[in-house]
């Protein structure tokens, strides 16, 4: 507990906070309640929301990017074959953004007059604790009417539905599918702000997890399950050798 607890006091250090009370994007697996925060693997759709809240003031557009990587990857540029969404992978233009109205009963900043951007990319995510991690970036950028946010309201920025019917949850022995889909991942803010009169910052809420609550745990195991059905998922489980600064550093939550 004590290590989980100095790298969430250590990423919330690095990230950008202008002002105390700066608004916070939250990843949930369950709609407008962000209090699922992992999701386990299975061949089928999962959607991830994006949410806003603690904005106080009058907008008319936002902007975020959030993370998808391994916090136990260092010094490398591995994503997974699963999810390589982005235009050069394995699963190219897979995933599917809404921008609802309303979502559980959370109003929607649906898009209005302007640019919107749904954006997926490969990278080396820095700034963090964690850095540098091989890392999926995904940015929603939506254009608005300008309209009034209250701070004691969640707004649902997007839903982003993630595929995983037609993967392996271990390597593909073959080559010829996308593997690895039930290695753990973060996922993270990684930047954005709200557009208006002023550009504010945004902050980091909750963080979501898949396949396993994973704060860089020192010994892995595989999913349950997934030994049964993939001959060979342990491959996609082992965590490279990394630099030894990043050994020293988890060594230090020990």
């Amino acid at each position: 507990m004590i290590r989980i607890a100095l790298l969430l006091a250590g990423l919330a250090l690095v990230l950008p906070r202008d002002a105390v009370a700066e608004p916070k994007i939250h990843l949930s697996w369950q709609g407008c309640t962000p209090t699922q925060l992992v999701e386990p693997y299975t061949q089928t759709d999962h959607v991830l929301t994006v949410l806003l809240d603690g904005a106080e003031g009058d907008f008319s557009g936002i902007d975020v990017k959030f993370a998808v990587f391994d916090p136990c990857f260092g010094g490398g540029a591995y994503v997974p074959d699963a999810w390589r969404f982005d235009a050069a992978g394995c699963r190219a233009g897979e995933l599917a953004f809404a921008r609802p109205a309303v979502a559980d009963g959370c109003p929607g900043l649906i898009p209005g007059g302007g640019i919107t951007v749904n954006k997926v990319t490969t990278g080396i995510l820095e700034g963090s604790i964690f850095s540098p991690m091989a890392a999926l970036f995904v940015q929603v950028q939506t254009a608005f009417a300008t309209r009034h946010l209250s701070a004691g309201t969640r707004y649902v920025v997007a839903q982003v539905t993630i595929p995983m019917a037609g993967t392996l949850g271990g390597a593909d022995p073959t080559g010829q599918l996308c593997g690895c889909a039930a290695a753990p991942r973060a996922l993270v803010f990684a930047s954005g702000s709200l557009l208006g009169a002023a550009q504010i910052n945004l902050s980091e809420g909750q963080m979501a997890f898949w396949v396993q609550e994973d704060y860089c745990s020192i010994a892995r195991t595989v999913p349950p399950g997934l030994a049964a059905a993939d001959p060979a998922p342990t491959s996609c489980l082992v965590t490279p050798a990394i630099p030894s600064t990043w050994g020293a550093l988890k060594g230090s939550y020990r």
